[in-house]
């Protein structure tokens, strides 16, 4: 889990300990995350840096909101890149990231898991 520096404490207390807000959270961000990382790869695709970007921004608010303090960096590594192979480099680094918090989140039932 070091490697996602995830703020499991800041993210308690932004939610104010509502473990049932907190799932939803999460749920919503297992939800929406591959398709951004989808459109970020398809706007590197087509050459369109400026919209990689600012999908990429959009994925750095999401990572803030749940505390991934590794997805928020990279995002905003890739949101500030200036050429498109630096934006691929990023989009890996972060597919890489989400695995990781993905097979996290299916190892526990709910918040309260990661308490004890």
């Amino acid at each position: 889990m070091d490697v996602l520096k995830w703020d499991l404490t800041g993210f308690l207390r932004e939610i104010d300990g509502d473990l049932e807000t907190g799932e939803e959270l999460l749920a919503i961000f297992l939800e929406t995350v591959p398709q951004i990382l989808t459109e970020i790869e398809e706007a590197l695709h087509r050459g369109d840096l400026l919209k990689a970007c600012e999908q990429a921004h959009s994925l750095k608010g999401a990572a803030g909101t749940v505390h991934l303090e590794a997805m928020r960096e990279e995002a905003f590594a890739l949101e500030t890149s200036r050429n498109p192979e630096e934006a691929r480099r990023h989009l890996e680094r972060l597919r890489e990231l989400f695995k990781i918090f993905r097979q996290k989140a299916e190892e526990v039932e709910s918040l309260r898991d990661l308490l004890v």
